[in-house]
């Protein structure tokens, strides 16, 4: 058996084109004192709505503001997490507070449905090496 790890890392298989940079940089942050676990993310800059009307991250009632004005947003990519394995194992989640959000540039498609997929695909077919 012996003993566990003290990090756990998450990778997703419908980010296929992860790098290994972008692995060790999520796990950078996880160094940090006092962060229990780290995840990538992906700066995001537009109006986000509800089915039924909603915004979320605006009001549509009051006068539009330029996407370039809106407060700094970051949306979670899914390809990489890192934890602490003790807090992993104690909260039985992949957020474990502190958690610290790492900013991944060009982070590259996901796949979510069959056109993804297909466009995934095709990109590896191309790409160099």
């Amino acid at each position: 058996q012996g003993s566990l790890p003290q990090q756990l890392v998450f990778l997703q298989c419908t980010s296929p084109f992860t790098t290994g940079a972008q692995i060790d940089k999520v796990l950078e942050a996880l160094a940090a004192p006092g962060i229990n676990s780290s995840f990538a993310v992906a700066p995001w800059h537009g109006f986000l709505w509800r089915h039924d009307g909603r915004g979320i991250n605006h009001d549509p009632q009051q006068p539009r503001q330029r996407r370039q004005d809106l407060e700094q947003a970051f949306l979670e990519t899914g390809a990489i997490y890192a934890m602490s394995t003790a807090c992993f194992r104690a909260e039985g989640s992949r957020f474990c507070a502190p958690w610290q959000p790492v900013v991944i540039e060009d982070s590259g498609p996901e796949i979510d449905t069959p056109a993804d997929l297909a466009l995934c695909r095709s990109l590896s077919e191309t790409a160099p090496g």
